[in-house]
């Protein structure tokens, strides 16, 4: 019995990545919107908090441009950044695609008793997105960046650079 479940959950889940994607929304003229982040409760300075919101727009197949703000908590320290983002995502003719992009921002990191530090900021990314359905999509995405200040969060206080992580939903239009 375990056998042949399994045996059908493979079958569903092949098919389900070698279906083809020709309905989705990532075509010049459509629009993202995004919302991701992490949580960790068992960070060395307490629970680390991080959200991010992006807004794109597709100018080219499967090229985006958009607009990105971010915002972390970790122990007594709080981070904004605002910026831009690019997206190139990988014809697959599934609903996996994967995509590379850049992010170019501006960035402020306050201590609860320190003074506040921004800078501008540079990242490279590359990530994943899974179409649930044309119009919906689970994401993650690894980061890394790269900033004028000490605008990131780390174990000891603020840093200048950047790796992390990040899970997230998509919604397309």
């Amino acid at each position: 019995m375990i056998r042949k479940l399994l045996c059908f959950s493979l079958f569903f889940a092949g098919v389900s990545l070698t279906s083809h994607a020709q309905k989705l929304p990532v075509t010049k003229g459509s629009f993202e919107t995004a919302i991701a982040g992490h949580v960790d409760p068992d960070g060395p300075a307490g629970t680390e908090v991080a959200l991010d919101l992006r807004f794109g727009a597709f100018v080219k197949n499967y090229n985006q441009l958009g607009i990105d703000f971010g915002w972390e908590r970790y122990g007594d320290i709080s981070r904004g950044g605002l910026g831009v983002f690019g997206h190139h995502l990988f014809e697959t003719k599934t609903y996996l695609l994967p995509y590379v992009g850049f992010e170019v921002g501006y960035g402020s990191a306050e201590p609860k008793n320190g003074s506040k530090d921004s800078g501008f900021e540079l990242g490279l990314a590359s990530g994943l997105k899974y179409f649930l359905s044309d119009h919906v999509s689970l994401n993650t995405e690894l980061s890394a960046s790269v900033s004028s200040g000490d605008t990131f969060l780390g174990e000891d206080g603020t840093e200048n650079a950047d790796v992390k992580l990040t899970f997230g939903l998509s919604f397309l239009w």
